[in-house]
Formats: C-alpha cells, sequence, structure tokens
C-alpha cells in the first residue's frame, strides 16, 4: 500500500499547475528605489519592462524569471525624481501595473517667494498678492501644505487668500499696509517648521510700481525697484537746474542735478558720489567739504535727480559757473551751466552767525530740535528752514542763542540757516539735515555653524540697513552672569554686518543685538541658537577576524564615555547596507549571519544619547570562512559542489549524509577531503533529497561550525517538476518571504548556533484520477524499484558501519 502512494505522488508531478501572472510593486518616494515582483511567468522567460514616468519618459529595463516563474527587480532611485503615478509594462505579456512616488519633504533652498510687483502704495487700500512655492529637494511641488507669511512689521497687514499649497505647491496671499519704508516678507512651511532661505522684500512708493518676478536670494536694505516698462542707458552727462539770475548773498530757493544718459533720460540707478563746485571761491554750495567745494553722493531714493533747497549761495557779482562732476570720472561726466550775479560784492568773513549744535549733514530722530549757535551780541535773528520761521536773539555778551524749532514729520530732509532780521545779508551757512525716527531694520540674524560645538569659535552674521552707527551683541555663557559685548563690522556687501566670537560649553544661547543708527534710532532683538557637545573621537584600532559563518570584531574604546557602539556592515569598500547597535558599552562583538566565501567590510562609531561620531573608523575586512554547498539535479542524480576552503584549514575528508526528510539524514558517506565536486547516484527522479555535508581536518576533528546544508530533487528526461529553491547557506538567516535577513550582532565567546534554512511547502496534489492501466503499470514499476531500492540500502549500510568503525577506531 505504501509503495502504490508512492506512484500516486510521483504521478501527480508530472501535472503542472496553473498560476495567474501578477506584477506588484511597491510605492516609494522621490529618489528612493523601489522592488517589483513578477510571479507565475514562465521559468527562465526574458522580460522586458517599460516605465513611464508621469512626464512620460520611458525607462527600460530586462530581466529574466526563475526556475518557477518568479523574478524580483528593483527600480533604481535615479529614475524616480518626478513625483506622480508611474506605468510599468510588461512584454511579451502586455501585463500592466502602476505605482506611485510621492514627494519628499520641503527643500528650503529650492522653495521662494514671489510677488506681481516689488512696491506698494501705503494708503492700506493697494494690495500685493504675494505668492509661496513649495518644493522638495528635486524641485517636485508640494501640494496640500499650509504656509505662514510673515512681515518683518507688525504694522503690516498679511492675509491668506487660499489655506494651504494647491497641486503646483503654490500658496497666495494678500499683503497691505500705512507705513513707508521697506517691508521684508519671509515664509515658515507650518507641517515641518522651517523657514524657507528666500525672502522677498517690498517698497513703499507713492504710485504702485511695475511688476516683478523677481526674488531676493540674499536680501539687503538695498532693493531696486524693477525697470519693466522702462528704458534709460548708461549716465552720460548731469543736467543742472538753477535759476539763471541770483542776487549776491541771497541762497537760491532751489537747486537740482539730474544725471542723464545721451537721449536725454533720467538714469534712475545712478548712485555715484559727484562733486559741486563754482568760479567763485567763497560761494556756497550743498554740503560743502571745503572752500567752494561741495560732495554728494546719489542715494537709490533720489532716482537719478537730487534737489537742494537753499543751498547755493554766492558772494560776488558777475557770471559765475557752477560745475557737477562725477568723482571717479570727472573729465568724462559732468554738467556745468553758467548764472549771472547781480549786486554788491559781501566778504564771507563778514558772516559773523554760524550754528553751533549741529553740523551740515547731520541726521536728527525727532521733528523738534534744539537749534544753537553763535553771532554779533544783541541782536535779533531769525531761524529758517522749519515748518516755520523762528525769531529770537543774541540776548548776552558771547552772542549765542537757542531755540527749538518743528521740522515737517513728513519731509526727510531740510536746510537750516540763521539771518540777522536787520542786515538780512547777514547769516549762517547752511546745514542740511535729515529726519530719521525710524528704528533701524533688522531682517535677520544668523550663526554660521548653526549648531556649533562647544569651546569653538561662531559667525555672527546681522543683515539690516547700511551705514549704521553701529550693531553689537551682547551674549552670557551659559551658568555666567557676565555679559560680554561684542561689536559687529559692516562688510563689503552693505548692510551685513557680522563678528566672530567663541562659545563655551553645551547649552541653549540668547544673544542680544542692538543697531543704532546715526540719528540715535535703535533696535533690539533676542535670538537663540544651540551649542552641541563636542563630537566623540573617532574609534580607533577595529580588527576583524573570521569564524564559521560569522565574524568577530574588537576595537579599543573612546576617551569619553559612551552609551555603545554602531558597527557598520557591507558588501564593498565603503558601502554600508547595515548597521547594528551593541547595546552596551564594550570593545569587542560577533557578527553573525554571514555568507560563507563571500567578504564583508566593517567600520566602528561611538554613541552617546543622540551624539554620534562624526568620522567612521578606518576599515577592516574579512573574508568569512564556511562551505556553499550547490546542487544541480540531473537523471536520477544529484551534483554536488563546493569550494576549497582556506589553505590554513587542512581537510583529510568530508562526511557527506543525505535523506527524503528535512533534518533526517538516513544515508551517511565519507569522501576525499581533495573533493570539491561528488556525484550522488541511484536517486529517485521526482522525491526530494535534503543534503548536509561537513568537512573534517586532519587530525579528525568533525567542524560542525562549518558544515554546509542543500537539497534538490532529480530530474528525469521530459518529466516535469518544481525547480529548487537557491541552495541555503549555513548562517544565513531566511525570512518569511524567502530573502535573507540582515546580520545580527552577539557577544558569546563563540558564534550560536544559526537556525536551519527555511524550505517550501510539499508540492500540491492535483485531485484528478488516473486510467486504471496507467495505475497497474505504475504498480510493477513500483515493485521493480521497490526490490531493487531493498537491494542497494542493503550494500549502503554495509558500507556506511565499515567507515563508522574506521572512525572510532581513529578517535580511539
Amino acid at each position: 500500500m505504501r509503495q502504490f502512494a508512492l506512484l500516486l505522488v510521483g504521478f501527480a508531478l508530472l501535472i503542472p499547475e496553473v498560476h495567474a501572472q501578477t506584477v506588484t510593486v511597491d510605492d516609494t518616494i522621490v529618489g528612493l528605489s523601489t522592488s517589483i515582483q513578477l510571479e507565475g511567468f514562465q521559468p527562465r522567460e526574458v522580460l522586458t519592462l517599460h516605465v513611464r514616468s508621469p512626464e512620460d519618459e520611458e525607462l527600460s529595463l530586462q530581466g529574466q524569471t526563475d526556475d518557477v516563474g518568479n523574478a524580483h527587480l528593483a527600480l533604481p532611485g535615479y529614475a524616480l525624481e518626478k513625483a506622480g503615478v508611474y506605468t510599468i509594462r510588461i512584454t511579451p505579456t502586455n501585463i500592466q501595473a502602476q505605482f506611485t512616488v510621492h514627494p519628499e519633504s520641503i527643500d528650503t533652498k529650492t522653495s521662494f517667494i514671489t510677488a506681481e510687483r516689488a512696491t506698494i502704495i501705503p494708503n492700506g487700500t493697494d494690495e500685493l498678492t504675494v505668492q509661496v512655492t513649495l518644493f522638495d529637494q528635486y524641485e517636485n511641488p508640494l501640494p496640500t501644505r499650509p504656509v505662514a507669511l510673515i512681515s518683518n512689521r507688525t504694522e503690516d497687514s498679511v492675509s491668506e487668500q487660499t489655506k494651504e499649497t494647491n497641486a503646483n505647491g503654490i500658496q497666495y496671499f494678500t499683503v497691505r499696509t500705512q507705513r513707508e519704508g521697506v517691508l521684508t516678507l519671509r515664509a515658515m512651511d507650518l507641517l515641518s517648521g522651517q523657514m524657507l532661505d528666500d525672502s522677498f522684500a517690498v517698497r513703499t512708493q507713492s504710485t504702485a510700481g511695475p511688476v516683478s518676478s523677481s526674488t531676493t536670494k540674499n536680501p539687503s536694505w538695498r532693493i531696486l525697484t524693477a525697470q519693466a516698462g522702462k528704458s534709460f542707458d548708461v549716465i552720460d552727462h548731469f543736467e543742472i537746474t538753477v535759476p539763471d539770475q541770483m542776487q549776491v548773498g541771497i541762497a537760491a530757493q532751489s537747486f537740482a542735478i539730474r544725471a542723464v544718459d545721451r537721449d536725454g533720460r533720467s538714469v534712475e540707478n545712478y548712485d555715484g558720489e559727484v562733486e559741486i563746485t563754482t568760479t567763485d571761491p567763497d560761494a556756497d554750495v550743498p554740503f560743502k567739504q571745503g572752500p567752494n567745494k561741495g560732495l554728494y553722493k546719489f542715494q537709490e531714493s533720489d532716482q537719478g535727480e537730487r534737489k537742494f533747497a537753499l543751498a547755493l549761495t554766492f558772494y560776488s557779482p558777475g557770471t559765475h559757473t557752477i560745475r557737477v562732476q562725477d568723482k571717479k570720472q570727472p573729465e568724462t561726466i559732468f554738467g556745468e551751466k553758467e548764472i549771472t550775479v547781480t549786486g554788491k560784492a559781501v566778504s564771507p568773513g563778514g558772516k559773523s552767525i554760524r550754528i553751533t549744535s549741529h553740523k551740515d549733514g547731520d541726521t536728527v530722530n525727532s521733528a523738534k530740535i534744539m537749534l544753537e549757535g553763535q553771532g554779533p551780541s544783541y541782536i535779533d535773528v531769525r531761524i529758517m528752514g522749519g515748518k516755520e520761521d523762528v525769531i529770537t536773539d543774541t540776548n548776552n555778551l558771547e552772542g549765542t542763542f537757542s531755540a527749538e524749532i518743528e521740522l515737517h514729520e513728513d519731509h526727510r530732509e531740510f536746510t537750516i540757516r540763521v539771518q540777522d532780521i536787520n542786515n538780512p545779508k547777514t547769516e549762517s551757512a547752511p546745514i542740511h539735515l535729515f529726519l530719521d525716527n525710524e528704528p533701524p531694520d533688522i531682517q535677520s540674524i544668523t550663526f554660521s555653524p548653526e549648531k556649533p560645538t562647544a569651546e569653538s569659535s561662531v559667525l555672527a552674521i546681522v543683515i539690516t540697513e547700511p551705514e549704521l552707527s553701529s550693531v553689537t551683541m551682547r551674549l552670557k555663557q551659559p551658568q555666567e552672569q557676565e555679559e560680554k559685548e561684542f561689536t559687529l563690522k559692516e562688510t563689503e556687501n552693505p548692510g551685513t554686518y557680522q563678528t566672530l566670537f567663541s562659545v563655551g560649553p553645551a547649552g541653549t544661547y540668547q544673544p542680544r543685538i542692538t543697531a543704532v543708527d546715526d540719528a540715535g534710532n535703535s533696535t533690539k532683538i533676542q535670538s537663540m541658537f544651540s551649542v552641541n557637545p563636542k563630537p566623540l573621537s573617532q574609534v580607533q584600532n577595529l580588527q576583524a577576524a573570521a569564524e564559521g559563518n560569522a565574524a568577530a570584531l574588537t576595537w579599543d574604546a573612546v576617551e569619553e564615555e559612551v552609551d555603545e557602539y554602531r558597527i557598520y556592515v557591507g558588501e564593498s569598500p565603503n558601502d554600508y547596507l547595515y548597521n547594528l547597535d551593541t547595546g552596551r558599552s564594550t570593545t569587542k562583538a560577533n557578527v553573525s549571519g554571514l555568507q560563507p566565501g563571500k567578504t564583508y567590510y566593517f567600520a566602528v562609531t561611538a554613541l552617546q544619547g543622540d551624539a554620534e561620531s562624526p568620522e567612521k573608523s578606518e576599515q577592516a575586512s574579512v573574508t568569512i570562512l564556511g562551505l556553499t554547498l550547490m546542487v544541480s539535479p540531473q537523471d536520477s542524480a544529484l551534483l554536488l559542489e563546493w569550494p576549497s576552503l582556506p589553505a590554513s584549514l587542512p581537510l583529510s575528508s568530508f562526511f557527506l549524509e543525505y535523506g527524503t526528510q528535512e533534518g533526517t539524514y538516513t544515508e551517511k558517506r565519507t569522501l576525499n577531503g581533495e573533493l570539491r565536486a561528488y556525484t550522488l547516484r541511484d536517486l529517485i527522479n521526482g522525491f526530494t533529497y535534503y543534503i548536509r555535508l561537513t568537512p573534517i581536518d586532519i587530525t579528525g576533528d568533525i567542524m560542525e561550525e562549518l558544515t554546509a546544508l542543500g537539497q534538490g530533487t532529480p530530474q528525469g528526461s521530459g518529466v516535469f517538476q518544481p525547480s529548487d529553491p537557491p541552495p541555503s547557506v549555513p548562517g544565513t538567516v531566511i525570512g518569511p518571504d524567502g530573502t535573507p535577513l540582515p546580520p545580527t550582532v552577539s557577544f558569546p565567546q563563540t558564534p550560536e548556533d544559526l537556525p536551519s534554512p527555511m524550505t517550501p511547502s510539499p508540492p500540491t496534489l492535483s485531485e484528478d484520477g488516473l486510467p486504471s492501466f496507467v495505475l497497474w503499470s505504475m504498480a510493477l514499476i513500483a515493485g521493480i524499484l521497490f526490490v531493487l531500492h531493498r537491494h542497494r540500502k542493503h550494500r549502503l549500510q554495509q558500507t556506511i558501519q565499515f567507515f563508522d568503525a574506521i572512525q572510532a577506531q581513529r578517535r580511539i
């Protein structure tokens, strides 16, 4: 009855199973590879995979199925840098499948801020539309992410047009303001809490400005208005606007200089420095630097034209020429105009009134100032240039005077002069004052590096207005009471100030930045940064030694106290596929689960909390000892092959065991130690044989730690048999999906025994019946085979008993 059942099993294996062809692809993230699992195809079939990206680009891959019609392929990450739905089509079967590649996290460097223009009218109703675009590092848009748009000024109004980014990664905002000046916009991704590196600066002006789509990658105070719709060339000369006739000792009510190109258009971006001179050596000119010489630098707000009030006075009659020339190119860029001056000459030395409280070009921070001066004793003087003229007198022998004058709050520049009421030709030289009652705008405070280490140097960088009076930083070390003050110097980039300072122990630092302008206005901002502990030392003297299916590692302990060590394992130099933590502070470990005959590379780092050694140890490599048994099916036989062991392990023989049940080896043989291949014959086709091969050294010791396992199914000609799974490798742990698991780390002096390899389940039997003549034929064949098998088994048992007796004598 048992023989009959065996015949039924053998014949049932002749009927192949039919499986549905399936394609399974895992979703992934841009830049990361994904796996493709093919099942149910023809054995050893060559397939072509056509992968089409969301941008309709196609990539082709080729692969071959194994003996059971399955294949496992990998799609590389460089082909998956565009987020979206990908389609896979397999030829020649034309089966299709789809998978999704999701975008990565936000990249603060590629994300940016744009606006419809770079100017806004400060009336509270003019609306500026600003958009924030979020990208990952591969410039894939990030949808459905809420963003916060932040102005550096609390008076500005910022409202959302949309609640989150759209499919293109864009969220829209509306900006309004009633305050003049420059506002700087920054954006924060609310899901990650990260600020974008980009910023956008907007300037207020009386009329709406042109459209600008540029962004400010390195923001500074000087923001140029976009020139869309405007055209002008480089500067060619200066135009001077001044009355054709003037009186001696009477200042011109208006005096203007305009930078123009060859076609007479204003060069609005001219920012050069000009010298102003006249043919009257005693004349007063704007921003007088010496006798008959003034010096003025054009500002961005001038837009190429500068007007002066009560700033030009002649003291001798006749025809005089005023000349304005570029300081760097005086011979080629200049302008001149002749003026007729009438009246009697006045000696400038006779001007006995002078202003002592302020100098020409000073900046004040209040519309009310106290003006002081000196002149002849006991005269009445009129102070001009403020909101209203102020009359006072010099009521003492010293001739001093003082009076409070009020300036126009909506003006920014004033020309002040003092005149004798009874003798108008006796007056002071004019001085120019600038009103600035707004504190400096600190746009950003950064530290480099962002997370410094203890006892290191840090660079503080502050971006604010250019040419400030001072920018300082006060810093207190953790657990200290005394503050230190550092002065930040302006760099070649206007508006950028920096200083290099040292930090002490690890902890949180809260520096206070103070920016003061020439008018005395100040802004104070407190920032914060963290100082990390010093990095852990590099692990030294890493050594690796080969053991059976494992590697024994040793290294020197680092100087610091650490929690544990991390072991990096790879199969090629400096390319580590796995990392294993020791779980405690030790200087040696065994890494098991390694494939024999393969070379592995190792490196070690130290761990303390969240800190890890920034540099790995020097790399160590080792080739793992052990056997790999390769089994090739043949007709009524199995061909066994295995590689040579190192010369340092001389062998006397191999002990071969096999059987038809996993873990049970009924047949045993001893092979010559020089053999590297052996054929097991007289086997029954269709039955799976489990094989164990153990080397024996020259002293007769059985080297069980180097035992190799394998299995195979003999195949007859024309008979379908399921293909054998790949041979198991001792020391390699097989997972539930049939793939090897990563190596493991342990600490015993000798490697632990490893679990036996997993094998596939027996094939499913068909429930269909067989014809009677087939059954009689199978019964006859089975009987003959049974007789032959009993005869052969008897001979094998005698042989084994003989070898067992020889082995027993050797051990004695």
